[in-house]
C-alpha cells in the first residue's frame, strides 16, 4: 500500500513554519488521501469538508505557505512526486497501480499454495488449481506405477491415482504461467465440458469482487467470459486463460453506468474514490443537489488533465 512520506527536517522548513498547525494537519490528512486514492497529489474540492473537519479555509492557508497550488477542481501539492533536485517522493498512479496488482497477484497465488497445494484440494473456482488440472502427466509411459501402501502405513501418503499417457499429437505449449503442456483431446473435453461455462463465470464474479471491490451480476460474467474468449483459440485452461487476463486489467471488465456493454480494453475504469455512491459515482451536494463525482466516476473530467492554476487564493 502506498504512504505518505514526510521528511525528518519538515517541521523546520520555512514553508511549515508559515502555515498553522490546523493547516499542517490538514496537509498531512490529505497526502495520505491522495496516496490510497491514486490522485498524484491533487485534492477535489469536494473532499476538503470531510478531511478539513469543515476548516476549508485553511486549504487557502497552505497556498499562501507554498505547501499547495489551487487548481481547477481542487488544490496540487507542491512537487509531489519529487523534490527539486529530482529525488523521489511518492509513487505515480500508474507506478501503485502496477504494485497493487503484483502483490494481488502473489496473495492469490499464496492462497493457492497454502490452502490448496499444501492441503491436497483442488478449488473449482481457483485458476491456479484449474491450470494445474489440465497440464498433461509428466510420467514416462513405460514407468511403473507407485506402490500404493498398505492399509495402516504410517507414512501418511494418499494411493496415486492413475495417469493417462500424453496424447502422441499434442502440440507442445506454453502456458500462461511459464509452464510446458501438451493439447490433448481429453484435456478439451474436460476444458470444454458442460458446466465449464458456468464454471468460469462463478470465476470471474469472485476475481472482480476481490480485485476491485464490486459484485457484478451472472448475465454480466457471461458477457465478460464472452468477450475474452469469442474468437480465441484457448490452447490450455480456459479458466486460467480469463484468469489472467482479468488479473492482469480488472477495471477493463466492470460494466459501465448504464449495463449495457462491456468497456473498451483501452480504457480503465477509474477505481472508486470511497466517498460518492459506489454504484452510481454520484455525490450529494452542499443544498441536496447531485453531481458526477469528480474523482471517479468515468464521464468525470479527470483530475490529472486539470488546467493550469486558477490563480492563487
Amino acid at each position: 500500500m502506498p504512504y505518505f512520506p514526510v521528511d525528518d527536517s519538515f517541521h523546520s522548513h520555512p514553508k511549515q513554519m508559515a502555515a498553522s498547525l490546523a493547516a499542517i494537519g490538514l496537509w498531512t490528512v490529505a497526502g495520505s488521501w491522495s496516496n490510497e486514492h491514486l490522485t498524484d497529489g491533487f485534492v477535489p474540492d469536494h473532499v476538503l469538508p470531510s478531511l478539513s473537519r469543515g476548516q476549508v479555509e485553511l486549504a487557502k492557508e497552505l497556498v499562501g505557505a507554498g505547501l499547495w497550488k489551487r487548481s481547477r477542481g481542487g488544490y496540487q501539492f507542491h512537487q509531489w512526486h519529487a523534490d527539486a533536485d529530482g529525488s523521489p517522493r511518492n509513487q505515480t498512479r500508474d507506478e501503485a497501480i502496477a504494485r497493487r496488482s503484483k502483490m494481488a497477484s502473489g496473495g492469490a497465488l499464496g492462497n493457492h499454495r497454502r490452502w490448496h497445494v499444501d492441503k491436497g484440494r483442488i478449488d473449482p473456482k481457483c485458476g491456479f488449481c484449474q491450470a494445474k488440472q489440465d497440464r498433461p502427466p509428466t510420467r514416462p509411459a513405460n514407468r511403473p506405477p507407485d506402490q500404493v501402501p498398505e492399509s495402516g502405513s504410517d507414512s501418511g501418503a494418499n494411493p496415486p491415482s492413475p495417469s493417462p499417457s500424453p496424447s502422441p499429437e499434442g502440440t507442445g505449449t506454453k502456458d500462461w504461467d511459464g509452464t510446458t503442456s501438451q493439447s490433448s483431446s481429453r484435456r478439451n473435453a474436460r476444458a470444454n465440458g458442460p458446466d465449464d461455462d458456468q464454471t468460469i463465470d462463478n470465476a470471474i464474479i469472485e476475481l472482480l469482487q476481490e480485485h476491485t471491490g464490486q459484485t457484478v451480476p451472472p448475465e454480466w460474467a457471461a458477457r465478460v467470459r464472452q468477450q475474452i474468449l469469442t474468437g480465441r483459440t484457448v490452447r490450455a485452461s480456459r479458466v486460467a486463460y480469463v484468469t489472467r487476463a482479468i488479473t492482469e486489467r480488472p477495471a477493463d471488465f466492470l460494466p459501465p453506468d448504464t449495463g449495457q456493454q462491456p468497456p473498451p480494453r483501452g480504457r480503465q475504469t477509474p477505481a472508486w474514490c470511497g466517498y460518492c455512491d459506489m454504484r452510481t459515482r454520484l455525490m450529494e451536494l452542499p443544498g441536496g443537489t447531485m453531481a458526477r463525482c469528480q474523482q471517479c466516476h468515468p464521464l468525470a473530467r479527470s483530475p490529472y488533465n486539470h488546467a493550469a492554476a486558477d490563480g492563487e487564493a
